[in-house]
């Protein structure tokens, strides 16, 4: 599913009654916010909210990336230059990448009591990341690490318990300014 349109919300009924389900091995995100047809994406998308669902991607397949767009990594949640996006009450698991990835400058993002868990990669990816809000989640069992950071300024990651993951329960780079408060990491 690929969302382009700003001011838009995807609302469930529940984790567990509204699903997105990609089928097994397939190489594709399951949920896109954003220019998938680009590699860079063309604008900003802004003012989206996604909450209250549940999206599983295939698991394991060949690639991480869509073979047909080699740039679009086979994520569960990928915001491309999202702008004013929220992402609240999500059960995010068996991604082949990551289970939520942000990238191209995405800002004002806000990831809120989510359970992420089983990526083959990190729970959550952040790639050029303006001020991002991960707040009360619980990000665990992904094989890589629970939160990777490449490039995040001014954001604040709070109350979140990130457990049991592979590589690195948190892992920064080129991170400053940015406030950790209240997580626990096991």
């Amino acid at each position: 599913v690929v969302l382009e349109r700003n001011n838009l919300t995807l609302r469930g009924a529940g984790p567990d009654k509204s699903i997105l389900q990609m089928a097994s091995g397939v190489s594709s995100p399951v949920l896109v916010l954003g220019d998938a047809h680009h590699q860079e994406p063309q604008r900003p998308i802004r003012q989206v909210i996604v909450e209250g669902l549940g999206i599983h991607g295939g698991g394991h397949s060949d690639s991480e990336f869509r073979p047909d767009l080699p740039y679009l990594s086979n994520s569960g949640l990928i915001v491309r230059r999202g702008e004013q996006i929220t992402l609240r009450n999500l059960e995010l698991n068996d991604c082949r990448s990551a289970c939520l990835l942000t990238e191209y400058h995405s800002k004002d993002v806000l990831m809120e009591n989510n359970h992420v868990s089983g990526a083959e990669w990190d729970g959550i990816s952040l790639n050029r990341a303006g001020p991002t809000r991960i707040i009360g989640n619980t990000i665990e069992n992904n094989t890589a690490a629970g939160i990777t950071v490449e490039f995040m300024e001014g954001s604040e990651i709070r109350n979140n318990v990130i457990a049991n993951n592979g590589s690195h329960g948190l892992y920064l780079a080129d991170a400053e300014r940015n406030r950790f408060e209240k997580n626990m990491i096991r």
